[in-house]
């Protein structure tokens, strides 16, 4: 008994460590601007962060914010959780009459956006500055 007593706190510990890992595997910065919102992200977007970046941006648009400019020039993985998570999001902006913008996107992550048709759904733009055009 003394054994399984000791095997449970040490699994309680761990379960906090990849919470916390998580947590860490990912930073949204927000920049509330006159008619948008920038979200920028560091890190991978993935089943791992996927959920803490939706939580974020559904706290952004409840607060009357529906033009969205996400900054991914940190970003350098997304996987297909991620994808979902854009795909959700625009379909949540234009019910809203807004607009998301996507901008910073390395080789890897254009690549997949084109090789899947995204291109032709987000509006995606090289520059940041043009990105921020409502």
């Amino acid at each position: 008994m003394a054994v399984k007593k000791n095997a449970l706190p040490e699994n309680k510990p761990a379960e906090k460590k990849d919470e916390t890992k998580v947590d860490k595997n990912i930073e949204i910065e927000f920049e509330k601007k006159k008619n948008y919102a920038k979200i920028s992200i560091i890190g991978d977007i993935t089943v791992k962060t996927v959920s803490l970046l939706k939580k974020k941006t559904k706290e952004i648009i409840d607060d009357n914010n529906t033009n969205l400019v996400f900054d991914l020039s940190d970003t350098r993985y997304i996987d297909s959780s991620g994808l979902g998570f854009f795909i959700g999001t625009l379909k949540t902006i234009k019910e809203a009459h807004g607009a998301l913008h996507i901008t910073g996107l390395n080789e890897y992550i254009k690549g997949l956006f084109h090789l899947i048709n995204l291109t032709n759904i987000f509006e995606i733009y090289e520059n940041p500055k043009d990105a921020c055009k409502f």
